[in-house]
């Protein structure tokens, strides 16, 4: 706001979005009094709102005030077995693909689970040091070459 290029629009709403062939401006109506304004822009950014929809969990799983479920690294829950990803978990940033990660976590997380139940263990390495990508005093294609055992 310093900067004189941010201006506050309390109580107001989108209503349209004007523009030719890109974004030029937006109509937003201010819903105490009905007053519409054109504010000029270059660009809309939309975020949709959620409700985080945990409330069946309570006394299950640890939840945070925000009533988001809390999980480690692994996306573990305060319930062993139990696991967590995406806008449910306190992760701060609700993206589309910070979810499909934390839901690929959880599901490899929930696979070392069960084999564990199972009596087999899963190993993760997480170790690139060892791998060649590309030297180009060797011959051959180079690459990225996974081993999983």
């Amino acid at each position: 706001m310093k900067n004189g290029n941010v201006e506050l629009v309390p109580n107001s709403v989108p209503v349209e979005v004007r523009g030719e062939r890109k974004v030029e401006a937006l109509v937003v109506k201010n819903k105490k009094t009905g007053e519409e304004k054109v504010l000029e822009v270059d660009g809309v950014f939309v975020e949709m709102g959620y409700v985080t929809k945990t409330e069946f969990l309570k006394g299950f799983v640890e939840l945070n005030d925000k009533g988001e479920i809390i999980v480690d690294r692994m996306c573990q829950t305060s319930r062993r077995g139990v696991f967590a990803a995406g806008d449910v978990t306190e992760m701060p940033h609700k993206q589309a693909v910070i979810a499909a990660g934390m839901g690929a976590c959880a599901a490899l997380s929930a696979y070392a689970y069960i084999m564990e139940r199972r009596g087999k263990k899963v190993y993760s390495v997480a170790d690139w040091k060892h791998i060649d990508v590309g030297d180009k005093k060797k011959k051959g294609p180079g690459g990225l070459v996974l081993k999983l055992s």
